[in-house]
């Protein structure tokens, strides 16, 4: 895997009800971004106004806007959200457990992880041998990307991502190889409980 590239996808940091990083997001992003193993070959970012901000305060003022990592429509898992609450509730699962076993919602999470691996195979055509780049996106796109790069969902305990976690890919001949989940580094702290939002 010397030659594998790598795409790293992080969580956007957190956001207000305006959808724009509050003033503890811009601080997280900006402690987690003086970790992140730099230099990067390509920098990419969702259309939402969170990603690119987050981009921003890892300290990357530039990078390419795709939308290809913009996350599943809100509204249509918005919709399903009672029905995947009581399925928590009920069966004692985490959030993301109860997103899985609810059939409409799982489609839509899984459609949004292919799509995810999809575009994260299409940076890597585009890197050098060992390349690495760097990726702003959504929760509800990276979860299930793991999930499915590490051979799906196959019953474990899981939860959410929180703001700035993510995953990296390392992708071989237009294959994901191997999924590494990236967690926030020591000492730094996301200052609210995970959840739901994308």
């Amino acid at each position: 895997m010397a030659d594998s590239c790598q795409v790293e996808v992080r969580r956007h940091a957190p956001r207000g009800v305006d959808g724009l990083l509050t003033p503890a997001g811009w601080a997280l992003a900006s402690r987690v971004g003086q970790t992140l193993h730099r230099p990067y070959d390509a920098v990419l970012t969702g259309t939402a106004a969170r990603c690119i901000q987050t981009a921003r305060a890892f300290g990357f003022p530039d990078y390419r806007i795709n939308p290809a990592f913009d996350s599943p429509p809100a509204e249509a898992l918005s919709a399903l959200l009672p029905q995947i609450r009581r399925a928590a509730q009920e069966r004692a699962l985490t959030l993301l457990e109860a997103f899985l076993r609810v059939p409409p919602a799982r489609d839509l999470l899984f459609e949004a992880g292919e799509r995810l691996l999809g575009v994260v195979r299409h940076v890597a055509e585009r890197l050098p041998a060992g390349g690495r780049a760097l990726a702003v996106a959504h929760a509800g796109s990276i979860e299930p990307a793991i999930l499915l790069a590490a051979g799906a969902y196959g019953g474990a305990h899981l939860n959410f991502l929180r703001e700035c976690e993510g995953a990296a890919f390392a992708i071989e001949r237009d294959e994901v190889v191997g999924v590494t989940p990236l967690s926030l580094p020591s000492g730094v702290v996301s200052h609210r409980a995970s959840g739901p939002a994308t």
